[in-house]
């Protein structure tokens, strides 16, 4: 894992975030066909700024990797065959050179040290600053403007920090984000309550007819079961009080079953509506 960082020309980047995106991904859509390790491209303050990260963080590849890893060997005499080997290869960086941007990738142990160095030489050369790893873009030691984060927000803009460590950087991109995830979940419970009182309100709507529904179907069977009788009394003959009577009694127990039948049905119903709500107030 890297430490990525990179620099560029503050007048040639646009100052709006989303140009700025736009603007930085065209450069780093890297062309193959095109070699990217020759600083003579980069405008003057690139090259000092190059110049001065690689006497520290010696070429990874490129040009300039046998010279400045030489330089550095130099610089450090105190280390000598193994241990000055592993310390090169501890210190060397990966830089993609172009115009008016570049890249870097460093070793992520020295995060802390690459972060405060090459900052503060872009701020010195007059070069912007985009640290890859808050979102955080820095046209001037107090021009900062903050990248859209992974949900693709765009905070708000917070006030300038003249001379900010690494930790409180990230305090201040850990906060933001917290805050956006707090926001976030204050719109959810505001949605999933005015969805309950709709749910409400139509489920009130539709169980406040039910008498009238059941008030009607039950003419409705009883208009069908008085029809009944009457074929029933053409077919037999019902003459007799006594079977008008029974037949009668045995009429109110069915329609005592069709009533709870019906009851059952709605209460049903009604369980499955009540049941099939995410959000319900207890």
């Amino acid at each position: 894992m890297s430490f990525d960082i990179c620099v560029f020309h503050s007048s040639a980047a646009p100052h709006q975030p989303i140009e700025f995106e736009k603007w930085y991904r065209q450069i780093t859509e890297w062309d193959i066909y095109q070699e990217y390790d020759d600083v003579s491209v980069c405008q003057s303050d690139l090259q000092e700024w190059y110049k001065s990260m690689i006497r520290r963080f010696p070429v990874m590849n490129g040009r300039d990797q046998e010279s400045s890893a030489q330089a550095f060997l130099a610089a450090h005499p105190e280390a000598n065959g193994d241990e000055a080997e592993m310390l090169l290869e501890n210190s060397m960086a990966d830089y993609s050179l172009s115009q008016n941007l570049i890249y870097a990738a460093f070793n992520w142990d020295l995060a802390s040290e690459v972060y405060m160095m090459a900052r503060d030489e872009a701020f010195r050369l007059g070069l912007g600053f985009f640290d890859l790893s808050n979102n955080r873009v820095y046209f001037s030691s107090s021009d900062i403007m903050l990248m859209p984060d992974e949900y693709g927000n765009i905070p708000e803009p917070v006030a300038p920090l003249v001379d900010s460590t690494t930790e409180q950087v990230s305090g201040d991109i850990s906060e933001l984000r917290q805050q956006m995830r707090v926001d976030m979940y204050r719109d959810l419970y505001e949605k999933s309550e005015r969805s309950q009182d709709n749910l409400n309100e139509i489920e009130k709507k539709a169980f406040t007819d039910k008498n009238a529904m059941f008030g009607l179907m039950c003419f409705i069977l009883w208009f069908i079961c008085f029809l009944c009788f009457l074929v029933f009394q053409k077919v037999f003959d019902f003459n007799k009080w006594g079977d008008i009577l029974g037949f009668v009694f045995l009429l109110c127990i069915f329609m005592l079953i069709v009533r709870l039948f019906v009851r059952s049905v709605v209460a049903s119903t009604h369980l499955k509506h009540r049941t099939g709500c995410f959000f319900r107030r207890k």
